[in-house]
């Protein structure tokens, strides 16, 4: 059998091309806690990985897998497919979003609170104009 990435929807296998292309394909892991963890990321209905199941470097943030349990490389995390085929996202861009997130929420809450024109700051028949950025607010 040819070495193949065991990611869902991972077509890359070993040959002359991926050598060329400076592919790297990673052996998973005998170890069983690796193996295991490295078997729960590809999420795979009814699959045991074979000896010539492989995963490619791509789906590590670093580019290779990590000995280290605290490593975010430990398994592969990167362009995961789920068992319905969707793609699952990396945590690093789980984290990203959330952290633009509350990026654009704590923008937000600068926003209203720059934004208040009380009752006796108005005059009869005097217009007020109000141009809203999400980095200043200007009353003219």
């Amino acid at each position: 059998m040819p070495e193949s990435c065991g990611v869902v929807g991972c077509t890359v296998r070993r040959g002359p091309d991926s050598r060329k292309a400076g592919i790297r394909l990673f052996r998973i892991p005998t170890c069983p806690r690796k193996r295991a963890a490295w078997t729960r990321s590809i999420s795979r209905k009814h699959w045991e990985p074979k000896n010539w199941d492989r995963v490619r470097g791509r789906h590590f943030v670093s580019g290779a897998p990590s000995d280290d349990p605290d490593n975010v490389d430990y398994r592969p995390t990167l362009f995961m497919k789920g068992q319905d085929g969707q793609c699952l996202q990396s945590p690093t861009t789980m984290r990203q979003e959330r952290a633009s997130k509350r990026q654009r929420d704590s923008h937000m809450r600068e926003l209203s609170e720059v934004i208040y024109v009380s009752h006796s700051d108005l005059f009869h028949g005097t217009a007020v104009y109000v141009t809203v950025d999400f980095l200043c607010c200007t009353v003219f």
